[in-house]
């Protein structure tokens, strides 16, 4: 989630990327994103709830091997979209932010399980008494 800042990314959140990008421990250029899964979320305090930014993030991620959903959520009028306690003041918003975190936590499942499921089809495929049972495809 980030603001919008003159119609793209804080100066912060670039930087921070720039430096986490620089390799994870094992040295691999981008791994500490490659594979991981992400929703753009913006505001500003203008109607379009930093909309014009949504794109510039998502680009960056995507270079860095992030699986971006293709909507996230924007939230307009930033001033007065949130409550006292920080929730959302409008029932619309929590209601595209409750969409949006539930298909992330699905494709998120979903990319974390895939190579279990690829292994446990691989050991399918290769078993002796696989053909037994009909043809071994993937869903």
């Amino acid at each position: 989630a980030g603001p919008e800042y003159n119609g793209s990314m804080t100066p912060l959140f670039v930087n921070s990327i720039a430096w986490a990008s620089r390799g994870d421990p094992k040295g691999v250029m981008y791994g500490t994103f490659k594979g991981k899964t992400a929703c753009i979320i913006s505001t500003s305090p203008g109607g379009l709830g930093g909309m014009r930014a949504t794109n510039p993030y998502r680009q960056l991620l995507m270079n860095l091997g992030v699986h971006c959903l293709p909507t996230g959520v924007a939230v307009g009028g930033a001033f007065k979209a949130f409550k006292e306690n920080g929730s959302l003041a409008e029932d619309r918003f929590v209601h595209m932010l409750d969409d949006a975190v539930s298909r992330l936590v699905e494709i998120a499942k979903h990319e974390a399980n895939r190579d279990a499921a690829c292994e446990i089809l691989d050991r399918l495929r290769n078993a002796t008494i696989a053909g037994e049972y009909g043809e071994v495809t993937s869903a």
